[in-house]
């Protein structure tokens, strides 16, 4: 019989499952450069294991590394947001200014005892970060910096928690 499903010769093929070992009736997919493709997998499940499996511990060439970070940077970058990467280019710089830096944060943060300032996690959960309480992403002052973690920081932005804090300054701080 000319055409049927299972004889390969159709357009529903039988094929074994390159997860599970499984057969599994498929349909042509599609064509890519004229050519049929097919499914390997006989589930979604099985699929995202198979990818699993083949890239864990891969070893990649600097050749390949150079070509997936080409790929994936600028508007394909995963932290591509609004119109820019959250990288630390001369845009960032030129948001929060050259004085808002990593030692900065660490100082705030060690001020603030590792802790948000709105609900007391101490960042084990989500992660802290360093707020601009008058939202003047220029103005780095310690005393307009505030340690909340990822949760609270969105809710300030988003307008469903209040902006309010009451900052603790120490030693040579306090007596400005």
């Amino acid at each position: 019989m000319h055409g049927s499903p299972s004889d390969g010769s159709g357009k529903i093929r039988v094929r074994v499952c390159n997860n599970c070992g499984k057969d599994f009736e498929v349909k042509k997919a599609g064509k890519i450069e004229g050519r049929a493709y097919y499914r390997v997998t006989c589930s979604d499940q099985c699929e995202f294991e198979r990818r699993s499996k083949t890239h864990k511990g891969k070893i990649v060439s600097p050749e390949t590394r150079a070509k997936l970070s080409e790929l994936n940077s600028g508007v394909n970058c995963s932290f591509y947001i609004d119109g820019r990467a959250m990288d630390r280019s001369a845009e960032y710089y030129e948001a929060y200014g050259s004085k808002f830096t990593q030692r900065l944060k660490n100082l705030i943060k060690e001020r603030d005892d590792h802790k948000c300032l709105k609900c007391g996690h101490d960042g084990s959960e989500f992660l802290l970060h360093v707020h601009h309480i008058d939202m003047d992403k220029m103005n780095n002052d310690e005393s307009n910096l505030a340690t909340v973690c990822s949760s609270c920081h969105g809710r300030i932005h988003a307008g469903s928690l209040d902006n309010n804090f009451v900052i603790q300054m120490t030693g040579k701080d306090a007596k400005k």
